[in-house]
């Protein structure tokens, strides 16, 4: 529909129309059903909001001319006739609007006074009766409801064209096209069949609900277009503040903020101004502040507001204080004392300074960086060799200060004997006669509690050995024949158990080779 800007709730409203006539191609339940009669309940107090704004305006207007000694111009006087007319124009086509309501509600059975909404909301086949008529005839009310509609809405347009001649353009496009539709299917179809075929009575009041909005709408725009414009109250009082987003800020931070004069109308005329700077204004009217923090410690804004009131050219002054304080960036892993090189070291990172405009980017130097699960999470990675990683940490685009790191190695890990899942105490030896040992790889403690997403070890290559006064008995790879070492074996003897290959799982899942501090384990034997 041109001619007439839609608010963000008509906007919404005409959406959720749109969205529930789509489904009418489905099989709808009950549930969508009862969606058609919110939807016609809320395009009804749109309407009916819509209806009280105008009475509003007409009302304001009317009295401002009489303020002002205009209501016995001609040219108001016409504007007031073409207003009546519109009016006029509009009231029949909500009677006949709610006439056809009220032949829908008959024909599907009247209103159920349990549920308030009529006994049959579905009939289908009733309505195309009802609004279409039998196959071919175009005899159904649909066909006149669109040739009054669309008579409507060129009647307004001519009335508003007939006010004055800057008004010629003046256009409305008909309420009932035709020619809507996304398929060649939809194209052919006719407004009644597109609007009321397979149509369940839900869905027809919803549709007279939206026509009865639309014209409202369209009722709108024609009298504003004539010169009703709602009349702002005259503000008494005024006041000018600057609000800023935040007092406290850091070195290189913006500042954000906005300057407003307060009052009951935004149209007001004023020029804003800081440290004597004009301000640009949005669309409400309002001044905006932007600026780059510098220094530290308070600092002072001078705000100036001019406009006029009751007619005086006034300015207004005022002064804001806000403080510009140095950011302090906090690392957060308590087992963290420096980076673990080619590791995924995990930290929690803030300014607490910043509050919540803190909107951080971070760069590493001596190394890489993956962000983490949250906008305070990073995982730093040094480089392999690196003796430093130097963290950035920006915010908002702004640079607010750097953090070192120093780094080290990944201490070497040890092989452990397990036997029966408790390690062996090499110092006291075992019996010769037990042969389900095992061997893992334990991390360094602190590596471990820092990372444990590092710290997976796991033995690839071990051989052991029965040895017997110094000498190799038997050697054979891996555990699993540790029986037949057994057999051989006796008190005073020992197994030395070699690992040769140590694998080490980072926290992307890959597989690094890895070192111990004890590749080689000898346990006495009892």
């Amino acid at each position: 529909m041109a001619g007439a800007k839609e608010s963000p709730r008509q906007q919404m409203i005409n959406l959720m129309y749109l969205v529930l006539t789509a489904l009418l191609a489905l099989q709808v339940s009950s549930s969508i059903i009862d969606k058609f009669f919110f939807l016609a309940e809320a395009l009804d107090e749109s309407a009916s909001r819509s209806e009280k704004a105008t009475g509003l305006a007409v009302k304001a207007f009317e009295e401002q001319a009489r303020k002002d000694g205009l209501d016995k111009e001609p040219k108001h006087l016409k504007k007031v006739k073409a207003i009546q007319d519109l009016r006029v124009k509009t009231t029949e086509a909500i009677n006949y609007l709610n006439d056809v309501e009220k032949k829908v509600i008959e024909k599907a059975g009247g209103i159920n006074p349990e549920t308030k909404k009529p006994v049959d909301v579905q009939g289908e086949t009733k309505m195309e009766g009802l609004m279409i008529g039998a196959a071919g005839s175009k005899g159904g009310e649909g066909y006149t409801l669109q040739k009054k509609m669309n008579s409507f809405a060129n009647d307004l347009a001519n009335i508003v064209q007939n006010v004055d001649a800057e008004f010629k353009g003046f256009k409305l496009e008909p309420l009932c096209n035709d020619f809507i539709g996304t398929t060649e299917v939809d194209k052919k179809k006719d407004y009644p069949n597109r609007s009321f075929g397979q149509t369940p009575v839900a869905a027809t009041i919803a549709v007279l609900a939206h026509l009865k909005n639309e014209v409202r709408r369209y009722e709108a725009e024609a009298v504003k277009k004539v010169g009703v414009n709602e009349v702002p109250p005259s503000p008494d009082q005024y006041q000018g503040f600057i609000s800023l987003e935040s007092s406290v800020v850091a070195t290189g931070q913006k500042i954000k903020g906005s300057m407003f004069l307060a009052a009951t109308s935004d149209k007001i005329p004023m020029e804003a101004f800081l440290n004597g700077s004009p301000l640009k204004k949005n669309a409400q009217g309002i001044a905006e502040i932007e600026f780059t923090a510098g220094g530290s410690g308070k600092n002072t804004i001078n705000g100036e507001i001019k406009t006029k009131v009751k007619g005086k050219d006034t300015t207004f002054t005022f002064k804001q204080e806000y403080t510009v304080v140095q950011p302090n960036i906090v690392v957060e892993n308590p087992n963290i004392i420096a980076l673990y090189e080619g590791c995924g070291n995990e930290l929690k990172v803030s300014v607490p300074e910043l509050g919540a405009s803190y909107n951080p980017s971070y760069g590493v130097s001596g190394g890489s960086f993956v962000s983490g699960s949250t906008k305070n999470d990073i995982i730093i990675i040094p480089n392999d060799g690196a003796k430093e990683c130097v963290l950035t940490v920006s915010s908002g685009g702004s640079r607010v200060g750097d953090r070192k790191f120093g780094v080290k190695a990944v201490p070497l890990a040890r092989v452990a004997v397990m036997m029966g899942g408790v390690e062996v105490d090499i110092s006291n030896g075992i019996s010769s006669r037990l042969s389900n040992l095992s061997v893992i790889i334990k991390p360094e403690p602190n590596f471990a509690s820092a990372l444990p997403r590092e710290a997976n070890y796991r033995a690839d290559g071990v051989s052991i050995a029965l040895k017997s006064g110094g000498r190799t008995v038997m050697t054979v790879p891996g555990l699993g024949a540790l029986g037949s070492l057994s057999a051989k074996a006796k008190p005073g003897d020992l197994y030395s158990i070699k690992v040769t290959d140590v694998k080490r799982t980072n926290f992307r899942g890959s597989v690094l080779p890895a070192k111990v501090a004890n590749p080689i384990v000898n346990v006495p034997l009892n």
